[in-house]
């Protein structure tokens, strides 16, 4: 709910009133109909009486037609040449043109009404005029205007002191024209508290909510609750006074905390945090209940992992963004549902665990079915809860993908991201044929499968464009290579269902004819080389063809058949420390009666390094190991193997945080847990530290508190070590600041001062937190270093005397049997000159329609030569370049709250800023179609609304002479309506649908004859 009155008046009661009173003044001049054909003119007539019955004469009778001016804004022109009111016997008629209008009824003495009677000009029932006819209306009944009451009380402090310039706002529920419901505040009625905390409202009848605020502390409700859904009501009738209305208004909670990496270390990603709390709202029509969670406690961003934040009192989750992350709830960035629960009082400071945004590499391929690389965008995106209303979780799925890349040459793409479940999609050209495809292989993301990732996340990759066939293992030839001997073709390991065609090549040329399983050279032949060519064909695929490894050159007739290898051996294992390497022993002309191996490291032999499994250890970092393979079989020959990549030292990960036991006093000892790692047995090393800066000498699992630690909040830093891996160290939680022992005072958070540093403005000052409580305490603003004479209350204006000059506040606590200590504030910003006033802005006028034009209004300022500047505002966040004196609404405001902010500088006073906002959410404007049929004594209609982005829902009227007389529920944008027992004639129909959440109400008139 707005914390401040709106700079326009609302369509509400008083906007009427105040617009009857002007036109009984005759401050509002009649603005003339355009010039008509006066024979298209029609009439509108009827009664006006009290509510006992008796006629009212002189009652002003208005009729106003709706139209937009050159900036879309809504205009109200009077059609009535001269206004009609009510004779002796409460009867009037009114001459109109042709058109569709909005009737009202002012007198002097009466609660000012809207036809039928309605409180506003927008919940009016539109009264349709027709060229030449004449409309007869219901009866209009009056109300005697009354009196009122008055509201009175004090606000106090916790301490309960009383509590100068608090606001008092009262707050009134509102329906405005979009047909949204909302408290707002009741324009010019805020009022202050005086000195000795009293306060003083007078009131028109109704039903209110009433809120307490000043800046620093946390505004209350009567009733309680932060926000005026959470209040209870305060009916006042007339002269039936409300004294005693009190309120004890407590200074903000404060929160602190941080965000780490898995191994304890600040997460220095520039963050964004919003605290969220369950708002319970009592509906005031149907004094239903309803929860949602909305933000509460303001925003933070952090980039070095520390945060602190000051909130009402209350239950909060977090919300985190970190940028290029997205957004989640803490702890990690899970949905609302999930989220830990952050519980804050007021006047104390809330130490929160350390919370952990973990990331990982997510990657992949993107290739065609012949293994090369596709050029792609590759997305990942995510579902969120961000609402639990009424106790149901409502899932977000978030539009733009959280994270992309595009691929490399080969088709690999890698992104890091938080650790959660994704839906990863693929959009390139693979060909000419376009793709867009989600992991593994869905066209929607409905039907695609999570990626969890909870750590390095490889292998996430996709085959576009038509599928080959596969072949998993080369082709090779056994035998020896001699004129007169049979060689054999082995053809490797394909895909099943794979027809195979054998090609014998003599030095790299087809040998014609030579397409079986063996071949036999010429017994006179020699010096030759020989390969095989296999081709794979499978009916839908495209073929692919692999070649052997050539023989050695072919033995002529007298010489043996040489001993060769034939396809090379191969390593399988991960080229890292602490893993293991296993060499194949390759395919060989004849069959070997025995292997030895050779490992190497970037070529040189490794000492002892001859079986046929190998361990990489440090030594072996960063170089490429390769296996040479000799092989007996009547004679030796040796095959080397591809090299491995360069191998990794593997890495120790933290698994669980250590932890820190004891009590954080002085002369206390903390122990430390060293916390789980993902190697077992692990040497462990210990570093306490003390506000994140190392304590020298300690290294021990123990710590004994001293007095260098007083006030300081203790954390352990462990190390992991194991030989042949990296290292890796992980932080401990931070415990709360140690006190000293029970005789001295302590300061746990220091004072802090509230307010803008500007001379007649107002600072506050807070005593800090303290161990023991203080007995009392003392004040001394300082402007620099010196002390300001006289400047010893909890608050200070600042004057002429300090312009410039940065401003501190020194706290002296006191208690018997303690030391009295001292603790200072961190300085204010510079002493400025008094800011800029402003008067009468800004405010926002227009429809909160989507394509309507909005105007900002700055206002007047003090100076007049103050410069104003504009940020449009959704949801209260910047929209990237709406910097101008006007915005219009698009698409991407549906559902959402628009405003301004306004900024006003000048060369020689501070800055000011004001907001302002519609006081509605945007909606789209429906489109109505109707049809009728009459059947015997029913009438049926058949509505269909439509609105653009939006899926209409909600209920429609149908109403004749103001008595509703169908109703019906919107299911896909269409209802059919049945109006029975009609009798004969034409009968006049307004079908009214009441809108929803994005779309606009709207309604449509209909005539619909009844034969006799």
């Amino acid at each position: 709910m707005p914390s401040s009155p709106s700079t326009r008046l609302r369509s509400g009661p008083l906007a009427v009133l105040l617009t009857a009173l002007a036109l009984v003044l005759g401050a509002l001049s009649a603005a003339p109909a355009s010039a008509a054909d006066p024979a298209a003119a029609g009439t509108i007539s009827g009664l006006v009486t009290t509510d006992g019955g008796v006629p009212v004469r002189g009652v002003t009778i208005t009729v106003e037609r709706r139209s937009t001016d050159a900036s879309g804004a809504v205009v109200w022109t009077e059609a009535q040449t001269t206004r009609a009111t009510t004779a002796a016997d409460g009867t009037y008629t009114a001459t109109v043109p042709s058109g569709t209008y909005k009737v009202g009824f002012v007198a002097s003495g009466f609660v000012a009404e809207w036809y039928d009677g309605r409180s506003t000009r927008e919940l009016a029932d539109d009264v349709v005029v027709d060229a030449g006819g004449s409309e007869r209306l219901d009866p209009a009944t009056l109300v005697a205007r009354t009196a009122g009451a008055t509201v009175s009380g004090t606000v106090r402090t916790v301490a309960g002191r009383p509590f100068p310039d608090a606001e008092v706002t009262p707050y009134r529920f509102v329906i405005e024209q979009d047909g949204s419901q909302t408290w707002a505040p009741v324009p010019g009625t805020t009022a202050e508290t005086a000195a000795d905390g009293t306060y003083s409202l007078t009131l028109a009848p109704g039903t209110y909510r009433i809120g307490f605020s000043h800046p620093g502390y946390g505004e209350t409700f009567v009733g309680g609750g932060s926000s005026a859904d959470e209040g209870t009501d305060v009916v006042i009738a007339d002269r039936g006074d409300k004294p005693g209305t009190n309120a004890t208004l407590a200074l903000l909670g404060r929160v602190t905390g941080r965000l780490v990496n898995p191994d304890g270390t600040p997460f220095t990603g520039r963050t964004t945090l919003r605290f969220f709390r369950e708002v319970r709202t009592r509906e005031p029509e149907t004094n239903a209940v309803r929860t949602s969670w909305a933000p509460r406690g303001g925003s933070v961003v952090t980039s070095d992992g520390y945060y602190e934040l000051a909130v009402p009192a209350g239950t909060y989750r977090v919300e985190a963004a970190p940028d290029g992350l997205g957004r989640g709830f803490l702890p990690g960035l899970v949905g609302l549902d999930k989220a830990a629960d952050v519980s804050v009082a007021a006047e104390k400071v809330t130490a929160v665990p350390a919370r952990t945004i973990a990331t990982s590499v997510l990657s992949g391929s993107v290739r065609n079915p012949q293994g090369a690389g596709v050029a792609a965008t590759v997305e990942a995106y995510y579902n969120l809860v961000t609402d639990i209303r009424d106790g149901v979780a409502v899932t977000t799925e978030v539009d733009s993908p959280v994270a992309q890349d595009t691929t490399a040459a080969d088709g690999g793409w890698s992104m890091r991201v938080a650790h959660r479940a994704y839906r990863v999609r693929a959009t390139g050209t693979s060909g000419s044929q376009p793709f867009s495809v989600y992991w593994p292989s869905s066209g929607t993301r409905a039907g695609a499968t999570d990626v969890v990732v909870n750590g390095a996340m490889p292998n996430v990759d996709f085959t576009v464009g038509r599928v080959q066939v596969q072949n998993t293992a080369r082709p090779w030839i056994s035998g020896g290579a001699k004129g007169g001997t049979t060689m054999t073709a082995n053809t490797g390991t394909w895909s099943p269902g794979t027809t195979l065609a054998v090609q014998w090549l003599a030095d790299g040329s087809p040998i014609s004819g030579a397409t079986g399983d063996t071949y036999t050279p010429s017994r006179y032949s020699s010096g030759v080389r020989y390969a095989i060519r296999v081709t794979g064909t499978q009916a839908g695929l495209e073929p692919l063809t692999v070649s052997s490894q050539e023989t050695g050159p072919s033995a002529g007739l007298f010489a043996g058949a040489p001993f060769e290898n034939r396809l090379a051996p191969s390593i399988t294992g991960t080229p890292a420390t602490g893993s293991t390497l296993t060499a194949s022993n390759g395919e060989w002309s004849t069959t070997p009666t025995a292997f030895t191996y050779q490992w190497t490291a970037d070529g040189t032999n490794i000492a002892g390094a001859t079986a046929r499994t190998f361990d990489p250890s440090e030594a072996q970092v960063g170089r490429r190991i390769a296996v040479k393979v000799t092989a007996t079989g009547g004679s030796t020959a040796t095959a080397t193997s591809a090299a491995t990549a360069p191998v990794t030292r593997a890495a120790i990960t933290n698994r669980v945080l250590p932890t820190v036991t004891g009590t954080p006093r002085e002369g206390e000892k903390l122990t430390a847990t060293g916390g789980t790692w993902s190697v077992d047995g692990p040497t462990l090393a210990y570093q306490w530290l003390a506000d994140g800066a190392p304590i020298a000498g300690v290294t021990t699992n123990e710590l004994l508190l001293g007095a260098a630690q007083v006030g300081k909040q203790v954390s352990v830093r462990v190390t992991a070590t194991r030989t042949g891996l990296s290292a890796a160290s992980a932080e401990s939680a931070r415990t709360p600041a140690v006190v000293a022992d029970l005789e001295e005072l302590v300061n746990t958070a220091r004072p802090t001062i509230t307010g803008t540093p500007v001379v007649g403005g107002r600072l506050t000052a807070t005593s800090g937190t303290w161990t023991p409580a203080p007995a009392s305490v003392t004040y001394q603003w300082r402007a620099g270093d010196a002390p300001i004479a006289g400047a010893t209350g909890a608050s200070y204006s600042p004057t002429s005397a300090v312009l410039g000059r940065q401003l501190t506040v020194v706290v002296t606590a006191r208690r018997a049997g303690h030391e009295d200590a001292t603790a200072t504030s961190l300085p204010t910003a510079a002493v400025a000159d008094s800011p800029v006033t402003v008067v009468g802005g800004p405010s926002v006028t227009g429809r909160a329609r989507v394509g309507a034009q909005l105007v900002a209004d700055a206002g007047s300022s003090v100076p007049g030569d103050a410069t104003a500047t504009y940020q449009w505002l959704r949801d209260g966040r910047d929209v990237a370049g709406a910097t101008g004196g006007t915005y219009r609404v698009t698409a991407d405001d549906l559902g959402r709250r628009i405003g301004v902010r306004v900024t006003y500088t000048h060369p020689t006073r501070a800055t000011t800023q004001r907001t302002a906002s519609l006081a509605a959410l945007v909606k789209a404007t429906p489109r109505l179609r109707l049809t009728k049929d009459a059947n015997g004594r029913r009438a049926v209609l058949r509505l269909v609304v439509t609105a653009p982005g939006a899926d209409p829902t909600g209920h429609v009227r149908v109403l004749e002479r103001g008595r509703v007389v169908a109703t019906g529920l919107l299911q896909d944008g269409r209802v059919r309506l049945v109006v029975t027992k009609l009798t004969d004639g034409m009968h006049a129909f307004t079908v009214r649908y009441a809108g929803d959440r994005l779309t606009a109400s709207g309604q449509k008139r209909v005539r619909v004859s009844i034969p006799g």
